[in-house]
């Protein structure tokens, strides 16, 4: 799930729409260390995560719900999200490789570690919470997580995804999840089927509860640090301020990842 190979991809596919949610990037040069990691551990989680992008969220503008992104060392690229009512904030990447949304849980045991250094949701302070009970595992190529499913209101800028099932996490393992800034990941890919747990996407409830106007989403990302934004995330919509020219439009191989042929390179 090298999400950025699959950004670059994504960008082709987005279209013109009135009605846009943004969510803007910054950088962020520092890292969380919580507790020690050794050298070793931290170069080695360097190399694994080299390709991967993450994201930040704020606010909409002329109807374009955008969220900025938060760029760490060029390694993770993570935004702001909130679950409940009232709203518990957490910071998340925007996987296009998954389809699940998850965060660390109340529940988990004191010794996860990766647990009780970043954010966790307590279901007992939201009045839109709906148990659901169901076993959740999800398997990366640099960790697993697993808990149980849980529904409530997930908020993006001005997006209300009401009823929307995630996982709460209470389990881990290892060093990758320790590391790093953000709490948790939204999934941005399609819905596995063949998955005993199949909770639907987010993006996909956005589209069913009428939340925005196209089936679209884009991904602008920025390299300069000297700039006061390092990207962002548009539900809806696209921004032209980010591109020249005419977009080109593939199709999609199939609905398991945002994943097109390529006939040959020049």
């Amino acid at each position: 799930m090298i999400l950025f190979k699959v950004f670059i991809l994504l960008l082709p596919f987005v279209v013109y729409s009135e009605s846009i949610t943004r969510i803007q990037l910054h950088s962020s040069l520092h890292l969380n260390l919580s507790y020690p990691v050794l050298n070793h551990q931290w170069n080695l989680s360097i190399k694994q995560f080299k390709n991967k992008w993450f994201q930040r969220l704020i606010s909409s503008k002329n109807g374009i719900y955008t969220e900025y992104l938060e760029n760490y060392q060029n390694i993770e690229y993570y935004g702001e999200i909130s679950i409940g009512t009232p709203p518990q904030t957490f910071y998340v990447i925007f996987d296009t490789g998954s389809p699940y949304l998850w965060i660390p849980s109340k529940m988990c045991d004191s010794s996860d570690l990766a647990c009780q250094v970043h954010h966790k949701y307590d279901s007992s302070k939201s009045s839109t919470y709906k148990p659901n009970g169901e076993l959740f595992y999800v398997q990366y190529g640099t960790g697993i997580a697993s808990g149980f499913l849980s529904s409530d209101c997930v908020h993006i800028g001005s997006l209300n995804i009401v009823d929307q099932t995630f996982g709460e996490v209470t389990h881990q393992p290892g060093q990758v999840f320790i590391n790093f800034h953000f709490d948790g990941i939204m999934g941005m890919g399609f819905q596995q089927r063949s998955q005993n747990s199949n909770p639907t996407p987010i993006f996909l409830n956005m589209i069913e509860q009428r939340l925005v106007d196209k089936p679209v989403f884009a991904v602008y990302l920025n390299l300069n640090e000297d700039k006061t934004t390092s990207g962002e995330i548009m539900f809806g919509g696209i921004d032209d301020r980010y591109y020249t020219g005419d977009l080109t439009y593939s199709d999609v191989v199939s609905e398991e990842y945002w994943m097109i042929k390529i006939d040959g390179l020049d």
